[in-house]
């Protein structure tokens, strides 16, 4: 018997149960570790796991409500004695009921797979390397010091207790990379930055090399300003960084979870504690003030 079909099997016959889903994920990563221009590793990672998910419903107060719980399987671990406790959590939440999708749904297929990474990934992985060192090498005063590239294949299963069954498959590319500025014996200043792309047609590495190495290079000239009160521009990454503490608040989630502190038709901060306002805006921005132009 296959591993999901048991796991279909155990899941039906659990009692106290409404609904249930199933997303097998099986991943295969590639990975590339660099110092310097060096080849400290390279590997390929296949992973297997399920999460599963189990949806009680039931009545408290005159009113029905569903419960939801969620939890990270993979084969050799005792999958009754976490579903037991799964259940046993899902009881805990009070959510509006709902309905999971039947295999009656009909979607626009969307192509979220780069071919390239699919069938040759190791070919993709090099020549993002490539990109690095020669994008590194147009930057004067600036040198690589670390960089780590994975290029990453997932496929993934969904199946419900309705019956819904589907597949689809992934691709992601993550590079993180460390630039240098400054000579050796003498000071020098770090920039980096981590990024994804679905495909490798928009990741444009080349482009992110240049825009930190201008933050590493202007770090060596930079100073503390004077004290006193300034106008502070905020643009790009920063400025994108500054929000999502609002885009979280007025999301749908918070606001089906009950948890966003926004209320229609009130002010952002109407009735928010200024103290916490106050600590918010701090923690948020002075991560980025190295970032402002």
């Amino acid at each position: 018997m296959k591993m999901i079909d048991f796991i279909r099997d155990t899941l039906n016959n659990q009692s106290g149960l409404s609904a249930w889903q199933i997303r097998y994920i099986k991943s295969r990563s590639s990975q590339l570790y660099i110092i310097d221009h060096d080849t400290e590793c390279m590997r390929t990672v296949d992973i297997k796991k399920f999460v599963i998910t189990v949806f009680v419903e039931r009545e408290t107060g005159g009113k029905k409500v569903m419960g939801e719980s969620e939890f990270l399987f993979v084969q050799g671990e005792d999958l009754k004695s976490k579903l037991d406790a799964a259940v046993s959590m899902a009881g805990l939440v009070d959510n509006e009921p709902f309905i999971l999708p039947g295999p009656a749904q009909s979607y626009k297929a969307v192509k979220t797979a780069d071919l390239e990474i699919k069938n040759n990934p190791d070919k993709v992985i090099m020549r993002i390397q490539d990109d690095i060192f020669k994008a590194v090498d147009r930057e004067k005063g600036i040198s690589l010091s670390t960089a780590e590239i994975y290029v990453n294949l997932f496929n993934i299963e969904i199946l419900n207790s309705r019956g819904l069954e589907v597949a689809r498959e992934d691709t992601e590319i993550y590079v993180e990379f460390v630039l240098m500025a400054g000579k050796k014996e003498h000071e020098e200043v770090e920039s980096g930055k981590a990024q994804r792309a679905r495909f490798y047609s928009n990741l444009k590495i080349d482009d992110a090399i240049k825009e930190y190495a201008g933050y590493a290079l202007d770090s060596l000239s930079a100073e503390l300003p004077p004290t006193g009160k300034f106008d502070v521009v905020f643009s790009g990454e920063a400025l994108d960084t500054l929000f999502n503490w609002f885009i979280t608040q007025s999301s749908g989630a918070a606001k089906y979870e009950r948890w966003s502190l926004f209320e229609e038709g009130r002010a952002i901060c109407q009735g928010m504690n200024s103290s916490i306002t106050y600590l918010f805006f701090i923690s948020a921005v002075s991560p980025l003030l190295s970032q402002t132009v």
